[in-house]
């Protein structure tokens, strides 16, 4: 097995502000000269084919709005398309996620800095035509890049410590790294005698590994216990919390905080390819939260988490699916196993540097 950083198999860094409970943050385009949008890195060589965005409401009759990729020139961005025909137009619906086509893919030959904005092109626009796109969520360690900036009429403001929501994705599918096609972010409340009264991840493992803790996102009223399991996809329970239960009065600063609890277990193995359900049920009238993320779809909910994806049950029942949403629910990791050096077995080492084991 090679050691690493012990951490949650999923990425819950970016699923759950620890102060505040996670919400999506609009920007209102009412007026010719507001934007919107992020600036990123982005993967040379790599045809951006389409921009996705979540449009959450209108008002009136909303305009006809732009996206556009444009150069960069001093962390704000020049208002000169990226190449000859790096922008599209459409009429934005509410609680809609589209994915727009740009009029001509366009392919980076270089990692220098572009931006991704949407605003207003066509039609009336004011207090009565209005619509407003979702372009961040409050994330825990969410970097500078890709990062959200907005536009006034007047001044470019960047927005730090959050993961932008606007996407650009690639011919191949693929998104750009450190955005999420998120449609909405929400917190659900299990009892013991709810529906549901457990929910999880099923997922399927990357490689052989060993697993040390359960972790979970989650708030605890007063009075509320839950537990967190572990169960081969067949239901044979691997690991769990079940002697000695999440607590309200222990595991968080207050019944009213939200964070994310890291509950060590006898360290288990997985294997390769196999699939396992990570799950939180509530033991209380009180009940626990669970934060859930649901995607444009499931090749979002993919890109940015992998094969890992939303089920509950209640009580012992079957497992019903989501595939384009997530749980906030994660086994954490302490070690992969890597493939024998040609030659033998252990780590490789490099001549002359000491650490590792001779194969």
């Amino acid at each position: 097995m090679a050691w690493l950083p012990r951490r949650p198999l999923l990425p819950l860094e970016l699923v759950a502000d620890r102060v505040a409970n996670p919400t999506l943050t609009g920007f209102v385009i009412d007026a010719a000269t507001k934007r919107a949008g992020l600036l990123f890195r982005p993967l040379p060589h790599l045809a951006i084919s389409q921009v996705g965005l979540l449009c959450q409401q209108v008002a009136g009759t909303p305009p006809t709005c732009e996206v556009r990729l444009e150069t960069v020139l001093n962390g704000v961005p020049t208002g000169t398309l990226a190449g000859p025909a790096t922008r599209a137009t459409f009429t934005p619906q509410a609680n809609s996620f589209p994915w727009i086509p740009l009029e001509s893919p366009f392919t980076p030959t270089t990692g220098n800095s572009l931006a991704l904005l949407v605003g207003w092109s066509a039609g009336a626009v004011g207090t009565a035509n209005s619509a407003t796109f979702a372009l961040r969520l409050a994330a825990c360690w969410a970097g500078q890049n890709p990062s959200v900036l907005q536009f006034n009429g007047t001044t470019w403001t960047p927005v730090g410590g959050v993961l932008p929501l606007m996407v650009p994705r690639h011919a191949d599918g693929s998104l750009l790294p450190g955005t999420a096609a998120l449609r909405s972010v929400s917190w659900l409340l299990m009892t013991n005698t709810g529906n549901p009264s457990e929910v999880g991840n099923r997922f399927v493992a990357p490689c052989d590994g060993t697993l040390d803790a359960l972790c979970t996102a989650t708030r605890l009223p007063a009075g509320g216990r839950a537990t967190l399991r572990l169960w081969t996809d067949t239901g044979t329970l691997l690991a769990s919390l079940d002697s000695q239960p999440l607590d309200a009065a222990s595991d968080l600063p207050t019944t009213a905080s939200s964070g994310v609890v890291q509950a060590p277990i006898v360290p288990c193995a997985i294997s390769a390819g196999d699939v396992y359900v990570s799950s939180q049920q509530s033991l209380t009238a009180a009940g626990s939260y669970i934060a859930k993320l649901t995607f444009a779809d499931a090749a979002s909910r993919e890109a940015l988490f992998g094969p890992a994806w939303w089920v509950q049950r209640t009580g012992t029942g079957s497992w019903v699916e989501d595939p384009a949403s997530v749980a906030a629910i994660s086994p954490r990791v302490s070690a992969w196993s890597v493939p024998s050096p040609v030659g033998g077995g252990g780590l490789p080492r490099h001549p002359g540097m000491s650490g590792g084991m001779v194969g």
